[in-house]
């Protein structure tokens, strides 16, 4: 057992990877709070139970941010392009691990991308440094291919919240013989201050902007089309609830 802040899981070793694709075929008879995270180099099994705090804070914002990509697609979307796109954003949340280790709260819509990195992702943890580690590790182990990565740093005690937004950057330097390819890195463009421990809940910062393009994988269409934004009352909002 293995513990790190706020939760605990269990790391099991030699788990081929047949066993795991039945396993994740039965997820649902163990409850949608378990996730599964899979290391197919080391053919490793990561069992966790998040925290109720973290568990709300990433489904709910994936959840919001569905509703106002489907309010945004819906117009402009030949019907049957909208229906493939709505099954694949409903099915979105999935721990697929390809490389190293991510067992955090996470949701991934990687279906947006079949066979591919996925476009965003959204991570949940009460450790900001391992948060942005784990942002790193997603920019520079898919080449800079995902678009977006939301990082939520809930503080149970103070019942704060901070979200951070990262987007990929090539890194300086020269190719080496051991770094012969472009390496990227996470720049971070956004941080937002909620907190919801105070007698007026206040938060800090602009809001939430998430560009269409790099949430769906295809350029905005305007005027009909608008980008998504999560207001400071939203934002609030979704904090208080994330505390319920």
């Amino acid at each position: 057992m293995l513990c790190h802040e706020v939760g605990q899981y269990i790391a099991l070793k030699q788990v081929v990877q047949r066993d795991f694709i039945s396993i994740e075929r039965n997820h649902g008879r163990v409850g949608g709070a378990v996730r599964l995270s899979y290391v197919f180099d080391i053919e490793t099994l990561i069992i966790k139970v998040p925290s109720s705090p973290h568990e709300k804070a990433h489904v709910n914002l994936s959840s919001c941010l569905t509703r106002k990509v489907t309010m945004i697609v819906t117009f402009t979307t030949p019907p049957a392009e909208l229906e493939s796109f709505l099954f694949r954003v409903e099915r979105r949340r999935k721990t697929f691990i390809r490389r190293g280790c991510k067992s955090n709260s996470v949701s991934i819509n990687d279906l947006l991308k079949p066979g591919g990195w996925p476009l965003l992702v959204i991570e949940a943890l009460e450790s900001m440094h391992r948060l942005q580690a784990d942002a790193a590790w997603w920019i520079a182990s898919s080449s800079g291919q995902m678009n977006l990565v939301l990082l939520i740093n809930v503080t149970r005690n103070s019942r704060k919240i901070e979200v951070e937004k990262h987007v990929p950057m090539q890194a300086m330097g020269l190719p080496t013989r051991l770094r012969p390819g472009t390496e990227y890195k996470p720049r971070k463009v956004a941080t937002i201050k909620i907190s919801q421990g105070v007698n007026f809940p206040t938060v800090r910062g602009m809001a939430l902007r998430l560009e269409v393009e790099k949430v769906i994988g295809r350029a905005l269409n305007p005027p009909l089309e608008q980008g998504i934004i999560f207001t400071s009352a939203e934002l609030l909002e979704w904090a208080r609830y994330v505390f319920v």
